[in-house]
């Protein structure tokens, strides 16, 4: 979790993440509330996502999976190796909706993908952070996250 990230400074964030999984997985974010003591943003029918994926040097086709879920985005599924997402967040701390898109690389069982990703939560609560998780919560990620305001000049 990364509490206290969002304030009334910035309109829109870059994060950055370079991590590994312990096991193949589905990689997901939620979005804190309550600054420096957060807590998880949850709601009924919340979060609403969509993202689709190339197979890397091979020939396949995209594949689309969306939903509307309570507490989450799903970001990718799979990588149990290296992984790179960087995700663009909109309105986060603002009174209106709060917008993402996602680009995510990594490998699983051997195969390279890309995913490509946006979702959206839909009520105009102060976001203050972010959680990322796997799916199965013994399983864990290591790595770095960094994280970037935009300013107008």
């Amino acid at each position: 979790d990364v509490d206290n990230v969002f304030s009334s400074t910035y309109s829109a964030y870059k994060i950055v993440v370079n991590c590994v999984a312990s096991l193949t997985d589905v990689l997901r974010l939620r979005y804190r509330t309550g600054g420096s003591s957060g807590a998880d943003h949850t709601g009924s029918s919340l979060y609403s996502y969509n993202y689709s994926y190339l197979t890397l040097g091979g020939s396949g086709g995209k594949t689309h999976s969306g939903a509307t879920t309570d507490n989450y985005l799903q970001v990718a599924s799979g990588f149990s190796g290296n992984t790179g997402f960087a995700f663009e967040i909109y309105s986060p701390y603002e009174a209106k909706n709060t917008l993402a898109t996602w680009h995510v690389i990594g490998s699983q069982s051997g195969t390279d993908y890309f995913y490509d990703g946006a979702g959206i939560v839909s009520d105009t609560t102060s976001i203050t952070g972010f959680g990322l998780y796997l799916d199965t919560s013994a399983r864990t990620l290591t790595g770095e996250i960094l994280t970037y305001g935009y300013s107008e000049e």
